[in-house]
């Protein structure tokens, strides 16, 4: 665990019913729906490194994330793992899955120590057929996702590996709490997992990057020491799509 998010941590253990006070659409539930959530909801501590949900399994819980982070990855033939950041702190996990009736796409694992909430399929399902409020939040969800996800599609198309690289590094950084806690270190094979690349492109473009000391590569680990820095030069190359 990283220095400094003992206490965050700590915090994280309280009630279900806490958390899911805090929810953006909670309060828009009648008081029927705000008892059946609060009755049926959970907290799930899972380490690192944990598959939350298994890829091609169908969907039996919606998992709101108190603090950590999640990725989506998914295994080619040829063993290549190609991941992307699903969900931190404040976001929920299966949503899409859960309203299509669909199978898991990809594998789900915590980057980090994670504090979840847990509400099984069938309360969300009531909600979503009980609120339009809740319908709404849903939409506004997975629309935010989607338009992440196709953003990311034309920077691929449009932005240098270094650029790439350098604003994946801040994307990872930032959710690893490099924006309170200072320092922060990531694996490069995570790294080349989020952004597409193989680890030899990814090595090479972070040396570009330490050059210009916007990070310290280490063995196999980068540093970020400033993430202000990496995330206004990432911010600027998108800009004039460098």
């Amino acid at each position: 665990m990283p220095v400094g998010e003992g206490d965050v941590i700590h915090q994280t253990y309280l009630s279900a019913e806490v958390h899911v006070r805090k929810a953006p659409w909670f309060t828009s539930l009648s008081g029927e729906l705000q008892e059946m959530v609060l009755h049926a909801s959970r907290v799930r501590s899972v380490a690192a490194g944990t598959v939350v949900a298994r890829r091609g399994e169908m969907p039996e819980q919606w998992f709101g994330v108190v603090h950590g982070a999640l990725k989506a990855s998914v295994c080619s033939v040829d063993g290549r793992v190609s991941s992307h950041l699903l969900a931190i702190s404040l976001q929920w996990v299966g949503t899409e899955e859960l309203v299509q009736c669909v199978r898991h796409r990809h594998d789900v694992i915590a980057i980090s120590d994670c504090i979840l909430i847990v509400i099984d399929a069938h309360v969300f399902k009531r909600l979503l057929a009980s609120s339009i409020e809740f319908c709404g939040v849903v939409l506004r969800q997975v629309s935010q996702r989607h338009g992440k996800l196709l953003e990311r599609i034309d920077d691929a198309r449009g932005l240098s590996k270094k650029v790439l690289v350098a604003q994946t590094v801040a994307e990872l950084a930032l959710e690893m709490g490099g924006a309170t806690h200072g320092a922060v270190q990531l694996k490069q094979e995570h790294i080349a997992e989020f952004v597409g690349f193989s680890r030899q492109t990814v090595n090479q473009a972070l040396k570009k990057l330490e050059v210009e000391g916007l990070v310290c590569t280490k063995y196999s680990r980068v540093e970020v020491n400033d993430l202000q820095a990496l995330r206004a030069f990432a911010l600027a190359a998108h800009s004039t799509n460098a």
